[in-house]
């Protein structure tokens, strides 16, 4: 499983929300306009990502980035209160 933190800036209402919707079926909303996903591998990535420049293709100026989130990467990671982030679970179904 990897995980991936996806962000966006997309002024439209329709087409955020659309961007929205597949976001959630992947992870976790972890402020207004950021997301935590997890996939099983690239190639569930890049049909996300497919789907997501699908979605937003008619909308002007929107963008959108994903970084990948490492498990070194997530232990060295806190919030603004200073707690670490939630431990990935054990199993998630998509």
């Amino acid at each position: 499983m990897q995980t991936f933190i996806i962000g966006y800036d997309i002024s439209g209402n329709r087409a955020r929300r659309r961007a929205m919707k597949a976001l959630e079926a992947y992870g976790t909303r972890v402020q207004r306009s950021v997301f935590e996903i997890h996939v099983r591998g690239e190639a569930q990535l890049r049909d996300l990502l497919a789907r997501l420049r699908e979605e937003l293709a008619e909308e002007e100026g929107a963008d959108l980035r994903a970084w990948r989130l490492t498990e070194e990467g997530r232990r060295q990671s806190a919030t603004l209160s200073g707690e670490p982030l939630s431990p990935l679970p054990a199993v998630i179904i998509l």
